[in-house]
């Protein structure tokens, strides 16, 4: 069984690091980018994605990013047909208005506020953890190597 893989975009380096070091500590494998990839391990095989498995468990984005935001991101990944649930998917921000917030729950990932307790972030990672399938692969790290 292999462990479970996460990619975080944060544009904030600090949070970035922080959220990397918590979920190692954790047991996951981390992929970390300050900025917005549609997908960072097959963004260059095609427009689409037509592998059978996912390239990570969990996704986790800042909401404001340069270039685009986290909704723009995850639909872009969606209209990919990217592979990782949504529910497996979050937008953290500090500032989520009315309309933002309606736009993520009909998504159906969830979002979380700045500043948040890790604990927060563990315990939403542990209801992702029962839609997880470690007997299945994820993408190959060397498409992406030293990207992270």
């Amino acid at each position: 069984m292999r462990k479970p893989r996460v990619i975080i975009y944060d544009d904030d380096v600090t949070v970035l690091d922080m959220l990397k070091t918590f979920l190692i500590r954790r047991g996951y494998e981390v992929l970390a980018f300050n900025e917005p990839i549609s997908c960072p391990i097959y963004e260059k095989l095609a427009s689409c994605c037509e592998v059978a498995y996912a390239c990570a468990d969990i996704t986790i984005t800042d909401f404001n990013m340069p270039r685009m935001n986290g909704i723009q991101l995850l639909e872009l990944q969606s209209q990919r047909k990217c592979k990782i649930d949504i529910r497996n998917k979050a937008i953290i921000s500090g500032h989520f208005s009315d309309e933002t917030l309606r736009e993520i729950e009909n998504m159906g990932c969830s979002f979380i506020n700045k500043p948040f307790r890790l604990s927060e972030i563990a315990h939403w990672l542990d209801t992702c953890a029962n839609r997880m399938d470690l007997s299945r692969p994820v993408g190959d790290l060397q498409i992406i190597q030293g990207n992270t």
